[in-house]
């Protein structure tokens, strides 16, 4: 999504005029009236004027708020190009008796969505998704060869698992390690494996260790230390992969099974050294454990693209609540 905004910028702000005639805008820390003000003036020395604003639902609670966006909407004039980032999410949810993916924030039947319909050629929704799981690997390949460079199969796929679905963050490493090899050659495991903050896993098992034995204090002085090398977003997806591998490895605890069996089918455990720390563990939980810790990931995870919570305090909450 952002880098479609960038592309319409440059399409439609003319550069003479960019710094009077752009504005951006997040609905988290300005109010609903600033947009107003700016979205409803004329252009200067220009055609157009262009304003893009992030998490507008922050702005539409009810209904009350909703039909007074809809009236702006309608009175936009012609001159304003108005551009509304929505991070969305989908659950699965049973319709009929059947399950399917729901879109969170604007759904199918949303109230903005029908505006968008009944305002014809003036208005359109496009929808950017997220690498599902098992694409991630062939999107790097595609956005490294994008920029001129080449992945190794192997190494996409290691990449995947330490970024998850983070494009954002997936983007980053993918400009970091071409200019390692100075695009030079394909880019190969070992790369991702020696500047990869994910590959570097001995501090992420040292605080759920210290989870596992309830040590809290302990857990969240290497969060906080993580902290001041990586981002929030980054440590978010470490802790994600932790706990889904650890989710694996309990249900491989439950069958019977061994280290053997975790490092041939879990794809973050093929290393003895991960698939013994990982069913160490998970000997230390239960799976409803594991589960609703997951969800409740899943849930901050979803809270955060929502503008309503941080990674950096969503984990510390984590850590401050585990009962061990």
């Amino acid at each position: 999504m952002s880098r479609k905004v960038e592309e319409m910028v440059k399409h439609i702000a003319d550069p003479a005029t960019a710094d009077l005639n752009l504005t951006r805008i997040n609905a988290v820390q300005a109010n609903e009236s600033e947009m107003r003000t700016v979205a409803l003036s004329l252009p200067f020395l220009s055609t157009q004027r262009l304003v893009v604003v992030e998490n507008p639902q922050s702005w539409l609670k009810g209904k009350e708020d909703q039909a007074r966006f809809v009236d702006f909407l309608d009175k936009l004039p012609e001159t304003t190009v108005l551009i509304l980032v929505i991070d969305d999410y989908y659950r699965n949810i049973p319709i009929k008796g059947n399950w399917q993916k729901v879109w969170q924030v604007v759904g199918e039947k949303n109230w903005l969505r029908k505006w968008v319909t009944d305002a014809g050629s003036k208005a359109a929704i496009r929808t950017y998704q997220m690498p599902q799981k098992g694409e991630m690997s062939r999107w790097i390949i595609n956005q490294a060869k994008e920029a001129g460079g080449e992945f190794n199969p192997a190494a996409a796929s290691v990449l995947a698992d330490y970024t998850g679905g983070e494009t954002r963050v997936a983007s980053l490493e993918i400009n970091k390690l071409l200019t390692y090899i100075d695009f030079a050659r394909p880019v190969q495991v070992e790369d991702v494996e020696r500047l990869t903050p994910y590959a570097n896993p001995p501090n992420i098992f040292e605080m759920v260790d210290a989870l596992a034995s309830g040590n809290k204090a302990q857990a969240q002085k290497v969060f906080h230390e993580l902290l001041e090398t990586d981002e929030p977003a980054m440590l978010f997806g470490m802790v994600v992969r932790q706990f889904r591998l650890l989710l694996q490895a309990r249900e491989i605890l439950d069958e019977g099974g061994d280290i053997k069996q975790a490092m041939k089918e879990i794809a973050d455990a093929k290393s003895k050294f991960v698939a013994k720390k990982a069913m160490r563990q998970a000997q230390r939980f239960k799976m409803a454990e594991l589960e609703a810790i997951y969800h409740r990931l899943l849930d901050l995870d979803a809270a955060v693209k929502l503008g309503e919570a941080s990674y950096e305090l969503g984990i510390d909450l984590l850590i401050a609540e585990m009962r061990r």
